[in-house]
């Protein structure tokens, strides 16, 4: 594993994830993508990553169930997910998908600094929780 962390980017467009695991993988993250919430469910099985990107609007299995189904396995009940949303997405479909367990947005298209920026600081958190969570016994 790199120190930066490890992401997954979930995305149905090619063009999508080349350019997010560009953008990652200059600022030292080890990125693996996937795409579609199938093929994310199985990429977890064995790359666990310290984050998830995963895109709200894709055929078959959307974000929104992805996430549910995410969060429904032990190894990822705690990886933080970043939803990558259009700038035309509603409220409500933000609202579920913080319900389904989402821990951020990133509006696309976004910004390569904020993306690096909201990644890095959700593995740090995850990894204080983490490190909390083994200094209480748990």
């Amino acid at each position: 594993m790199t120190d930066a962390g490890k992401v997954l980017i979930v995305d149905d467009k090619q063009a999508n994830l080349m350019l997010l695991q560009q953008d990652l993988e200059g600022e030292g993250f080890d990125v693996e993508s996937a795409d579609s919430g199938a093929a994310c469910l199985a990429a977890v099985a064995g790359y666990r990553p310290d984050v998830i990107l995963l895109d709200i609007k894709m055929p078959g299995m959307d974000g929104i169930e992805c996430c549910r189904q995410l969060r429904a396995l032990p190894h990822t009940q705690e990886t933080p997910i970043l939803f990558l949303t259009a700038s035309g997405d509603s409220d409500d479909l933000l609202a579920a998908c913080l319900t389904a367990g989402g821990s951020d947005f990133l509006q696309k298209p976004y910004n390569p600094t904020a993306l690096v920026a909201r990644v890095k600081s959700q593995i740090r958190l995850s990894r204080t929780q983490a490190a909390l969570k083994r200094l209480e016994g748990g």
